[in-house]
């Protein structure tokens, strides 16, 4: 009882107080500090929402106004072109840009013409002689002569009447032409920067003349663009920038978006539009779901001009990581960091302020958190920890001197009572000879053995029970040794197999069993009268082995005491012991044909006092010390054990000894 009491005062003087003194004093520090830190941070994220706040309102404001154009006319197609292509550039959200006129319909993108309005006109020799010059020039191979023709077709061009730069029968602008064939040319000559500011040449003029242009050489264009584009050779003028990051690329995919509007899409759009035209305010933006899309729409009207509706169809994902990079300017410089937050995506730290969008974004709102989130969470956590760590602290440090406790009290019983079963176990194994040597020796005393043969036989009994009595008596003090850790070795050269030979023959006259020579083969069976039949095979000239002969006679003697205390009631005992050399070491193995073992005893049999789940069936004694002691023995050889089992066929074990 003192050593539980000294326990328990040192865990509540070494941790409980300790751990609740320095609970207390941190989160006093630590709250303090975290209220002074929260107040700080709070006020400016205030400030900094108001800009951010603001500064969206003047992109939104901004994106109402429209292309200048003479009042009381509608817009020209090509104005809103411009228009939504810089829309679209400026703002990657934007996925499309429609403008809607009551009575007019849908005014972009615009129909695409698919007859020509071209009119023949007189021929412009100059211009088709050089093209047909060039022409065979390239048949020649002759590329710089072909280079100045195509020079020449673009520059007559810039010089001449847009009416008879054309061909006079197909309507071909000739300098587009040229362009194309200068590209081409260029690239050939491995001179990709003067191609690239011809291809920047060649796509301005088609976007400029795209509605005057036949549909046949409309579509050669096309097809010749998508192709370059595709292929990602499409450069500007500085031969680095990517078209589609400038004005004329965002142009050139405004023309191909509205080529793909249908007429069913376009009449979609038309019929939206009628259905809201008269729910739309007169100033500020609205949001809508028009075909399956979010729209925002706006109602522009001007002096003297029919009102128009202009729609933009955006991507929510891309206006929240627009507006968290708008946002992120407003915050520079701070140790905040402001954000968007939907209904779809929630703040990764603690808010510290919010402003709400203004409509018609209302749904969303801005927020501000620290900058360094992971610390502040970390402070949060480490202060709420703090607070409610003490009284589980408190709470765990009792539990643990409790468990403490308990075990060494459990371990004290349980040794207490190991000790007193190998008492008990000990002293019931010396009992037997020592009662067979008294009764012997009684009748001899007493003169009840006259015959000297007789006698002789019973002296040669004594003597056998003396050297039992002698084996039980070394067998406990190993495990006595084993169990105080206080083994000790004395390794000499020997022959083992003479020791097997000799424990094996010993334990089955101790057992009344009979023991066999056997070869490779296994151990046939038992005879009538034999119980118990012990197979030996012993290797021819064996070499010698340092061993401690003491240590492994236990050894053996505790695998065959095993192989019959866990054999089965109702059949004869067979053990097989073989001995042979194996790549330079020394196999010793003991086979029985016993109860054996399930897959989760063999991970724990070699313990100390762990026993087969059917010794208790078996009704065998013992306290589980064996297989450990043998395990001890075999390892401070410098050896090892295998063992193989199986429940109800038997189980072998293998000692390995280096040779």
């Amino acid at each position: 009882m003192r050593r539980e009491i000294k326990l328990i005062i040192w865990v509540f003087v070494l941790v409980v107080g300790p751990a609740l003194t320095l609970s207390f004093l941190a989160a006093r520090v630590l709250e303090s500090w975290q209220i002074v830190l929260q107040k700080r941070m709070a006020g400016e994220a205030g400030h900094v929402l108001e800009g951010a706040v603001a500064t969206w309102e003047h992109e939104l404001a901004a994106l109402r106004l429209a292309p200048e154009s003479p009042a009381g006319q509608s817009k020209p197609a090509s104005r809103w072109l411009v228009h939504a292509a810089g829309l679209s550039l400026r703002h990657q959200w934007v996925e499309g840009v429609y403008v809607y006129q009551p009575g007019s319909g849908l005014l972009y993108p615009p129909v695409e013409s698919v007859v020509s309005r071209f009119e023949p006109t007189a021929p412009n020799g100059e211009m088709e002689l050089l093209l047909n010059e060039g022409g065979t020039h390239l048949e020649r191979g002759e590329t710089n002569a072909a280079i100045d023709c195509f020079e020449g077709v673009v520059s007559g061009f810039d010089r001449a009447k847009p009416s008879i730069s054309r061909d006079p029968d197909e309507g071909f602008f000739y300098d587009l032409v040229a362009l194309r064939r200068l590209v081409e040319l260029y690239e050939g000559e491995g001179q990709a920067a003067r191609a690239a500011v011809i291809r920047a040449r060649l796509l301005e003029r088609v976007l400029n003349r795209y509605d005057e242009l036949v549909p046949l050489q409309r579509e050669s264009l096309i097809e010749w663009i998508s192709g370059e584009m595709a292929k990602g050779q499409w450069l500007m003028g500085n031969g680095q920038e990517p078209a589609l990051s400038t004005a004329l690329g965002a142009q050139w995919r405004e023309r191909m978006r509205g080529r793909q509007l249908g007429e069913a899409e376009r009449a979609e759009w038309v019929g939206g539009f009628r259905m809201m035209e008269s729910t739309i305010p007169d100033a500020g933006w609205s949001t809508l779901r028009m075909r399956q899309a979010n729209v925002l729409i706006t109602k522009i009207t001007q002096p003297g001009a029919p009102a128009i509706f202009l729609a933009l169809e955006f991507n929510e994902n891309r206006l929240t990581e627009h507006l968290n990079i708008l946002f992120a300017l407003s915050a520079d410089k701070t140790e905040l960091r402001v954000q968007c937050r939907t209904q779809k995506n929630e703040p990764d730290g603690p808010i510290l302020a919010s402003r709400q969008l203004p409509p018609p974004f209302e749904a969303m709102a801005v927020i501000a958190t620290p900058e360094n989130v992971q610390a502040f969470v970390a402070n949060a956590r480490l202060q709420t920890w703090l607070y409610r760590g003490g009284g589980v602290l408190l709470l765990m440090s009792v539990v643990a001197g409790v468990w403490l406790v308990w075990r060494e009290a459990a371990r004290e019983i349980q040794q207490a009572r190991e000790r007193s079963d190998f008492a008990a176990t000990v002293s019931h194994d010396l009992r037997t000879p020592l009662s067979s040597m008294r009764m012997l020796a009684e009748s001899m005393y007493m003169g009840n053995v006259t015959d000297e043969g007789k006698r002789k036989k019973f002296l040669g009994a004594i003597i056998k029970e003396s050297d039992r009595l002698s084996r039980l008596t070394d067998r406990a003090l190993y495990f006595i040794r084993y169990g105080q850790g206080a083994l000790r070795y004395q390794f000499t050269e020997g022959d083992l197999a003479s020791v097997v030979r000799e424990v094996v023959e010993a334990f089955a006259v101790g057992v009344g069993g009979k023991v066999k020579v056997i070869g490779s083969e296994a151990l046939a069976g038992a005879g009538e009268n034999e119980r118990i039949v012990i197979g030996i095979n012993m290797a021819q000239e064996l070499p010698p082995v340092r061993f401690d002969v003491g240590a492994m006679e236990q050894v053996v003697y505790n695998l065959l005491d095993n192989a019959v205390k866990y054999s089965f009631k109702d059949k004869a005992v067979l053990i097989e012991v073989r001995l042979m050399a194996q790549a330079g070491a020394m196999v010793l193995t003991v086979q029985d044909h016993g109860v054996g073992m399930t897959p989760d005893e063999l991970r724990h049999i070699m313990k100390p006092y762990v026993r087969g789940k059917t010794a208790g069936r078996q009704n065998a004694r013992g306290l589980g010390l064996g297989l450990a002691l043998c395990q001890h023995v075999v390892q401070a050889h410098g050896g090892r054990i295998q063992i193989q089992s199986e429940a109800g066929n038997g189980s072998i074990f293998c000692i390995i000894l280096p040779g």
